[in-house]
């Protein structure tokens, strides 16, 4: 009983965490929290994540869904291009609207056969230092420093630093972009977040609120040319010395391999892993030990681009830092007597 205490003391529950962004207000980025943007922090641990077998014991065998994804060499002819091809349109709507904005030809490809990924079912967000939002009453003005420090601290110290300011000032500039493309940006009831205006929702619940933002964009990237490819799934990267020049992809409906040349540049915005147990597992534990129903993100949240990264050498940050809610349903490998919910 004294150990569950202590555990359940180690979580934010969700309202909690929305009391204690007084000095952050302002964001997260659209699209699936991964390792880097988390708001929980369960008992992170320094040093390495796995561990040599003592003499004697049967050697750890890595399972095939944890492996890093290793990049394949250029095709002899490509069967498509643009300036940049971007992997996952939940979140990774708003890099390709923009990236067409600015002029650029874009892929957009997307395994499920809809648009919009998890990020479309979100509810709010936070506004990083963005200038076209209403000002919440009684909370200070952003400062940028305190934002970075309370989410470093709130990772338990094991989140990228410097990322995570980029990722903040970009976080707000993203949401005055959006504002431009009419998106009205109203607090959200459940705490000091932001949703987009529903004119025909006038409670503003704000359930699935952020395909209020997702949309205009998405009709943004159409407007300048951008090109979607549903059921379509990345396999690999494509490396040409030191340089990804694009992605293998299977197409789900067709059963087809194809080759897509970036001219410019790849971005992976495909989710995290939240629907992958062993990855959990080597990188989140403590979310592994208690969680339930696995995740209330899509099922496409598998990793795929996180273990790709890790293939051309990116790096990991945030090791059992994780974002979720108790309660949930239990699953076989749950060993705990209580659950949580994955974002």
């Amino acid at each position: 009983m004294e150990e569950n205490e202590k555990e359940k003391k180690l979580e934010l529950s969700r309202r909690e965490f929305l009391k204690d962004v007084e000095l952050m207000v302002g964001g997260t980025v659209l699209g699936s929290a991964a390792l880097l943007n988390s708001s929980t922090t369960g008992k992170a641990i320094a040093g390495t994540i796995s561990s040599q077998p003592a003499t004697g014991e049967v050697p750890y065998v890595e399972p095939d869904d944890v492996k890093p994804i290793t990049p394949v060499d250029p095709p002899e002819s490509w069967d498509k291009q643009a300036d940049i091809v971007v992997v996952g349109l939940g979140g990774g709507v708003i890099g390709a609207a923009k990236a067409a904005d600015m002029g650029s030809s874009v892929i957009a490809l997307e395994k499920m056969s809809v648009v919009g990924g998890t990020t479309w079912h979100a509810g709010a967000l936070f506004a990083f230092g963005a200038k076209k939002v209403p000002p919440i009453p009684g909370f200070p003005p952003f400062d940028l420093e305190k934002a970075v420090q309370k989410a470093v601290e709130k990772s338990n110290y094991t989140v990228n630093e410097s990322l995570v300011r980029a990722t903040i000032i970009k976080c707000g500039e993203m949401i005055d972009w959006l504002a431009g493309l009419g998106v009205e940006w109203v607090i959200n009831p459940f705490g000091p977040v932001y949703s987009p205006a529903f004119k025909g929702d006038q409670r503003n619940i704000g359930h699935a609120a952020m395909r209020g933002a997702l949309n205009p964009a998405y009709a943004r990237m159409q407007e300048k040319g951008g090109e979607t490819m549903l059921n379509t799934q990345v396999v690999a990267l494509v490396k040409e010395k030191d340089r990804i020049v694009g992605v293998k992809v299977t197409q789900l409906l067709e059963g087809t391999t194809l080759f897509i040349k970036a001219k410019k540049a790849v971005i992976l915005s495909a989710g995290g892993f939240s629907h992958n147990k062993n990855m959990l597992k080597k990188y989140v534990p403590t979310a592994y030990s208690g969680v339930g129903s696995v995740s209330m993100a899509l099922p496409s949240n598998t990793g795929e681009c996180i273990r790709m990264g890790q293939g051309v050498g990116a790096d990991m940050a945030g090791y059992d830092t994780f974002s979720g809610f108790d309660g949930g349903i239990d699953f076989s490998e749950v060993n705990g007597p209580w659950f949580r919910y994955l974002y």
